[in-house]
């Protein structure tokens, strides 16, 4: 799920391995510019920045691309899961074993499913609105 994250959004892949926390040199320096534009492109203002316009699509763009990922992985981990399910029902009840495997997994896939339906959408609510996400990144909460 992450290699086709990266391809989709390369920038917001790699962003992660930006040190926020700098608080000397010019990394500092422009790790605090990021910041204040961003402040202001949340803010009522809203100056047009291009460098930040296409931070601020990009990181769009991965939570996008998560999110469909996640919700297709939702879809196949559901049909694992009733597939398991209507082989627990079909399986013989003196065929213990399969039976309790056949059921086991299929809880398991089905919380799984859970999970990343909501992975997936907590990354819709983060594509639909990315800039006071790149800011708290950028601040340091995330």
């Amino acid at each position: 799920m992450a290699n086709v994250q990266g391809v989709v959004a390369p920038f917001s892949s790699l962003i992660s391995m930006l040190p926020v926390g700098e608080t000397e040199g010019e990394l500092a320096d422009t790790l605090g510019q990021v910041r204040y534009q961003l402040a202001e492109s949340t803010g009522a203002r809203g100056q047009e920045n291009p460098a930040l316009d296409l931070m601020i699509s990009d990181f769009a763009r991965y939570h996008a691309a998560m999110a469909v990922i996640a919700l297709i992985a939702a879809a196949v981990s559901l049909g694992v899961s009733v597939l398991l399910w209507v082989r627990f029902a079909k399986t013989a009840r003196s065929d213990r074993r399969t039976r309790f495997v056949s059921g086991s997994i299929g809880v398991l896939a089905a919380l799984f499913t859970l999970g990343l339906i909501v992975v997936g959408v907590a990354n819709m609510g983060t594509a639909a609105d990315p800039a006071p996400a790149l800011a708290a990144f950028f601040d340091g909460g995330l």
